[in-house]
């Protein structure tokens, strides 16, 4: 069985993928803007790595330094031009695995070839975030949220939801919103994000001001009117940390920041972790939002969380047990959680360990894949449905070991439903059960199967153990 990946971005999870796929030589190729040099770097082959290097230095530059007010149109011109490139360098493989916006050429490319495809969606449904985008920018004014949702990206976007053969979501937050729209829920896996058990520090004791800190894009999506509404509001001796790209023209219209807040700009690796281990508090609240794996990156480090209904890390907090879960826009419930935590210490003591406890028995990329093999080899030969959810977790948004779904579907075409011959290899990493209450991958039996990987001799296990690459 061979694995084709394409994805636009250094995603992390693609890359754990192929690490993955290609230690069991199931890796057909994967293709990103990632230059084939620095492949090692990912964790991948460089023969393996088809990557588009000039046309990643042209997205990352400007991403870098172009203007925001080109920065719509700059994503749509990349994005159609890496699925065309890419549309046409699957290789030979069984199952391709596009990432969303950036895949309908290529799903197309795989049909042709009788090879099914399985769409990577980790954001709402289209049409839900055009309606949360138009929302918003009802509330706030127009032209301060760049994101591509035009009406050609829509219906770019429909047309991949509906020829994909099958569809890995991040979140039930996300399934939701594509079944809300007219997707079969027989089409969609809920594939959780997840971290890793590697070492990260713990929270640091220390004297002063106490720390809310927030990760991520300054912008209406992440919710930062509605953080900063909040944080005015809270009488505390605190200080409100935003660490991710600012966003000049949303804190104008917004009036400017509450006193006590810090544009910290964007960190990555060590610094993001100093900036988790230094706070005391972490709050995202989304209004929309697939996954946010920044949420478990913080519950690894021992902070309580506070989370929107509306970011699909939601379901990997217990209310009131390991952080708190408020409803998306509302203010009062978010000062209220604020004003709860940053007022009481043993409060704060008590959920950071419980997240700490949610998040240190993580399972990692290796385990989640091989959770999955056996159900797609089942598919891809014909032997029906046998989907189960035995992982529930991947690894860290920063680091390259989260992985990437992958689904092998009976039925999508005679081509698509014939046997392919594969290798056999066995897995290394082994799994046990997800905690009770962290919602499990989607295990009604359809007519695809889920896997994040394709090796048709690798059978889930108890128990997993995986270090940090």
């Amino acid at each position: 069985m061979k694995v084709t990946i394409t994805m636009p971005a250094k995603f992390p999870a693609g890359f754990a993928a192929a690490r993955y796929h290609e230690e069991r030589g199931e890796l057909a190729r994967i293709v990103s803007p990632v230059p084939p040099a620095r492949s090692a770097h990912f964790g991948v082959s460089r023969e393996r790595n088809m990557g588009l290097t000039a046309l990643g230095a042209w997205n990352q530059g400007f991403q870098r330094f172009g203007p925001r007010f080109f920065a719509q149109q700059h994503q749509i011109t990349f994005s159609a031009a890496f699925d065309e490139i890419a549309s046409k360098l699957i290789g030979d493989c069984d199952v391709v695995n596009p990432w969303q916006s950036t895949a309908l050429r290529t799903i197309r490319a795989a049909h042709r070839r009788g090879v099914p495809a399985v769409l990577e969606v980790a954001s709402a449904h289209i049409l839900t975030q055009a309606r949360i985008l138009r929302e918003e920018g009802s509330r706030f004014g127009g032209g301060l949220d760049h994101s591509v949702v035009t009406p050609a990206v829509v219906e770019r976007m429909l047309a991949e939801y509906n020829e994909a053969d099958r569809i890995a979501v991040t979140s039930s937050f996300v399934r939701d919103t594509v079944i809300e729209h007219g997707v079969p829920a027989s089409k969609i896996a809920v594939v959780p994000y997840g971290i890793d058990p590697a070492p990260s520090p713990m929270r640091r004791e220390r004297d002063g001001r106490l720390r809310v800190l927030f990760v991520g894009g300054v912008s209406l999506r992440k919710g930062i009117p509605y953080l900063l509404d909040a944080f005015r509001r809270v009488e505390a001796d605190a200080v409100l940390r935003l660490v991710g790209r600012p966003h000049p023209r949303l804190i104008a219209r917004l009036g400017g920041l509450p006193p006590s807040t810090e544009l910290a700009g964007v960190k990555t690796g060590a610094a993001l972790d100093a900036e988790y281990a230094d706070a005391d508090v972490f709050v995202l609240p989304s209004v929309e939002d697939g996954f946010g794996l920044v949420t478990l990156e913080a519950m690894r480090a021992g902070l309580p969380v506070i989370v929107s209904d509306q970011a699909g890390s939601a379901e990997v907090v217990q209310d009131g047990v390991n952080g708190f879960v408020v409803a998306a826009r509302d203010v009062d419930a978010l000062a209220a959680r604020l004003a709860s935590l940053l007022g009481d210490a043993a409060l704060r003591r008590r959920m950071g360990g419980a997240a700490r406890a949610t998040a240190t028995p993580s399972i990692g990329s290796g385990c989640w894949a091989s959770a999955r093999a056996a159900a797609s080899a089942a598919s891809t030969s014909g032997l029906g449905s046998s989907s189960s959810s035995v992982c529930w977790n991947v690894s860290d948004s920063r680091s390259t070991s989260t992985g990437a779904a992958f689904v092998a579907v009976d039925g999508a075409s005679p081509a698509a439903r014939s046997s392919r011959e594969s290798g056999s290899t066995s897995a290394s990493p082994v799994c046990s059960p997800p905690p009770a209450s962290i919602p499990s991958a989607n295990t009604t039996p359809t007519t695809a199967s889920v896997a994040r990987t394709t090796s048709p001799s690798l059978r889930p296990e108890p128990e997993c153990s995986v270090s940090r690459i």
